[in-house]
């Protein structure tokens, strides 16, 4: 069974069960869900049927799962609206009051002792999270959702605090030579429509997140690349309001890169990016976005994101870069 709520193709992945809202004649609830959200769907329609199959089985509520579905829907900043707010708000609930070990020592990691805000999943336990799975492996969180040893759930709540510690290093340093790479590059001749920076040396694990920083400092679609292990160039895409990074690649020819084409990737996107960035900016000014209020609603309250040489750099393709 695989469980998605990403933008699919004509195909699926080979498996018995595809669980995807964005497949056509599908749009369960909206299309709006997080993988997260999808699994609780999966668990609430599976009691039953298991429940009428082995009646001897003493299973959960699927309400009991509201915690965990809340952390996926609130950290993966899907639209609160519809299921998603009704699972973010009852969630939320149940977190204040969780009898997961894991959970209780992570919300005492982050100095939270009782009812659970929404603030709290998006800038303390997201990021702890995610920092394991960005920097390490994703399985020191299962096993802390899944202990019940108080000891153990301690150690490993500490753990992902130095994790995430080392990821908000990281991801400064990434965005710092990145910037510095754009001011070289376009010192004369001023940002393209779209943003594509890579080094061999950029942790592969928060380029996303350096991609995002990209999107709010320039408001422009941003591609970061670092090397990863087979030495392709693992890159993460980031868009603006109206403008679909998965047709702008798809259009360029885009995908995985060995370092000698990196160029060709960053030459290639760039007709397509002006044609969607023209189109995805008309939209922006009818629903009135402004780029200087567009923010990541997960961003994490650093002052490096106020970058003084590039604050100002939003604008037309062509604009020069402000001095140092």
């Amino acid at each position: 069974i695989v469980i998605d709520h990403h933008h699919v193709g004509s195909h699926c992945p080979p498996c018995d069960v595809f669980i995807n809202p964005q497949q056509a004649s599908c749009g369960f609830a909206g299309g709006v869900l997080s993988a997260a959200g999808l699994a609780w769907y999966l668990i609430a329609g599976l009691r039953p049927v298991l429940k009428e199959a082995f009646p001897q089985l003493d299973l959960p509520e699927a309400r009991s799962y509201l915690d965990l579905a809340c952390l996926g829907t609130i950290c993966d900043m899907v639209p609160l609206r519809g299921p998603n707010r009704v699972i973010a708000k009852r969630g939320l609930e149940l977190l204040g009051t969780t009898t997961r070990s894991g959970l209780i020592a992570l919300k005492r990691a982050i100095g939270c002792r009782n009812q659970v805000s929404c603030y709290d999943v998006s800038f303390g336990i997201g990021p702890r999270l995610n920092a394991a799975g960005r920097m390490v492996h994703g399985e020191l969180v299962v096993d802390l959702l899944t202990t019940s040893d108080a000891a153990l759930s301690e150690r490993l709540a500490s753990n992902l605090n130095r994790l995430n510690a080392e990821r908000q290093e990281t991801e400064l340093k990434v965005k710092e030579r990145a910037v510095a790479q754009l001011e070289s590059r376009y010192r004369d001749t001023g940002l393209p429509w779209g943003i594509v920076v890579w080094d061999k040396n950029f942790h592969t694990g928060v380029i996303g997140i350096v991609a995002q920083r990209m999107v709010e400092l320039f408001y422009r679609p941003a591609v970061v690349m670092g090397l990863d292990k087979e030495g392709i160039l693992k890159g993460s895409v980031r868009g603006i309001k109206g403008f679909s990074v998965v047709e702008a690649l798809a259009a360029a020819g885009g995908g995985a890169a060995p370092p000698p084409h990196a160029d060709d990737v960053h030459r290639g996107r760039q007709p397509a990016v002006a044609q969607r960035r023209r189109r995805g900016r008309h939209e922006a000014r009818e629903v009135g976005v402004h780029p200087a209020r567009h923010r990541d609603r997960q961003q994490e309250p650093q002052g490096a994101d106020a970058h003084p040489r590039v604050v100002h750099a939003r604008g037309r393709a062509g604009q020069p870069l402000p001095p140092r």
